[in-house]
């Protein structure tokens, strides 16, 4: 699916998954089925400019699903970019609002956002 989903945006190779990336997969319960797995690889093919799809590439309920374990081996810069993230989908997109909320001015979170 990721496969497809990157020849889709015109990318010659697709990212593979680390291997707490697959178990992370396999261990998530996949609440939304095959139409959640979908979006997710359309996602992650837009999203990840890598080669390696790792568990900190996914979203916060995939990370999870490894669990305490694999939360606590994060570093400091992977732990703020799920926050950023996280604010961010609560804001509905919404910059403004989601550097308010950081207690960061809109440029710092747009620098931050493009060295993700």
């Amino acid at each position: 699916l990721l496969a497809r989903a990157c020849r889709e945006l015109g990318r010659r190779t697709a990212p593979v998954f680390s291997e707490n990336g697959s178990r992370s997969l396999e261990l998530y319960e996949w609440p939304g089925n095959i139409a959640e797995l979908i979006g997710m690889m359309n996602e992650l093919a837009e999203r990840v400019e890598g080669h390696t799809v790792d568990v900190f590439d996914l979203p916060h309920c995939l990370q999870n699903s490894l669990g305490a374990e694999s939360k606590v081996k994060r570093s400091l810069q992977q732990v703020e970019v799920e926050h950023i993230r996280d604010v961010l989908q609560s804001c509905g997109g919404n910059k403004t609002k989601a550097a308010q909320i950081l207690g960061i001015d809109r440029k710092t979170l747009r620098d931050k956002l493009e060295r993700q």
